[in-house]
C-alpha cells in the first residue's frame, strides 16, 4: 500500500491514542517517518520547492518510555548471599558490590592495581 505523501500533512493526532499497540513499536514508527521527513524536506521537486515542506511528525506527542522497575535482592536474600563461603579475592568483591551498592557491571569493570 502506498501512502500518499499529502497523508502526512493531514491533522495531527496523539501517538497514544492510534491503535498501534505497544509505546515502543510507536516510538519506532515515529522515528521512521521523522527520518522520512527530513529527508523529505531536503530533495526538490522540478520547480525547487521541497517535496515535503515540513517534518508533520515534529508535533506528534510521542508516548513516553516505561522503565522496567528495579530489582533488589530482599533482606532475607541479601543474608543468604553474604553467609555463602567464598575465597578472599570473590568474598573482597562481593563485600564492595554490598557496601558501595555499586551495580555488578560496575565492579567488572573496576580497574584493580596492586
Amino acid at each position: 500500500m502506498r501512502l500518499p505523501l499529502r497523508a502526512l500533512t493531514r491533522p495531527r493526532r496523539r501517538a497514544s491514542t492510534w491503535p498501534l499497540g505497544e509505546n515502543r513499536w510507536v516510538r519506532t514508527r515515529l522515528s521512521s517517518l521523522s527520518t522520512l521527513a527530513k529527508v523529505g524536506a531536503k530533495l526538490k521537486d522540478k520547480r525547487g520547492k521541497p517535496i515535503v515542506g515540513s517534518n508533520p511528525v515534529a508535533t506528534v506527542e510521542r508516548p513516553k518510555r516505561k522503565r522496567p522497575p528495579e530489582k533488589s535482592l530482599t533482606p532475607v536474600e541479601l543474608a543468604a548471599f553474604i553467609e555463602v563461603p567464598r575465597p578472599l579475592r570473590v568474598s573482597v568483591a562481593r563485600d564492595l558490590l554490598i557496601d558501595l551498592g555499586l551495580r555488578a557491571s560496575k565492579l567488572c569493570n573496576t580497574k584493580w592495581a596492586i
